[in-house]
């Protein structure tokens, strides 16, 4: 029974982290990428947490680490596993599609690390795509935005001021224009039935 109990202790305890090599960076790329949907910056941002660790434990130069980052990032992204573009698009009509403003979304993925500029051409190309104006497509995600926090036509409170200001603020939050806020808001049940039916 204490060879057991000695035995469970043992294999309880955190794995010593491995040294660090190339090859072992571009490993741990992938298995982060079956994992997760990621970006460079992020991708790179992870790499970097996991190689402070190892080179710490074994007395390794960060530099060289750094320098490895940068040839599996490159790898992956010529072998086309690592695309900021896609994952720009993909995460756009996401946000799109849960009531988030453009002004939003540029924000959420520059915390991503994307671009601004990437962003904008995304977000263009999803326009074009959906054969929709910026303004449609604004109204939109405000008409979703709306509906998910039941405003407007989906309130089952009765509307004052109060409540008008309420509703327009976390509008006004979620990076919507006061004209885009105004319009969602007084639109009916049936309008937001048939903007829905547009992205």
């Amino acid at each position: 029974m204490k060879d057991n109990k000695k035995k469970d202790n043992y294999s309880n305890q955190p794995k010593d982290p491995k040294k660090l090599s190339e090859r072992h960076i571009y490993n741990l790329a992938t298995f982060y990428l079956k994992r997760f949907s990621a970006t460079s910056h992020s991708l790179r941002a992870y790499l970097v947490r996991k190689s402070l660790t190892s080179t710490k434990f074994h007395g390794q130069n960060m530099e060289d680490a750094h320098t490895w980052i940068e040839i599996a990032i490159e790898k992956l992204t010529q072998a086309g596993v690592l695309n900021d573009q896609r994952y720009t698009k993909a995460k756009i009509s996401y946000l799109l599609r849960h009531g988030h403003s453009q002004k939003k979304i540029i924000l959420k993925l520059k915390e991503k690390g994307i671009d601004e500029s990437l962003t904008k051409q995304a977000l263009t190309e999803i326009i074009q795509e959906e054969n929709l104006q910026t303004s449609n497509i604004e109204l939109i995600s405000a008409s979703k935005y709306v509906k998910k926090r039941k405003f407007g036509a989906f309130r089952t409170v009765e509307l004052d001021e109060k409540r008008k200001n309420k509703e327009l603020s976390a509008l006004a939050r979620q990076g919507f224009s006061f004209e885009i806020s105004l319009q969602a808001l007084n639109l009916t049940s049936s309008d937001h039935e048939k903007l829905n039916l547009d992205l």
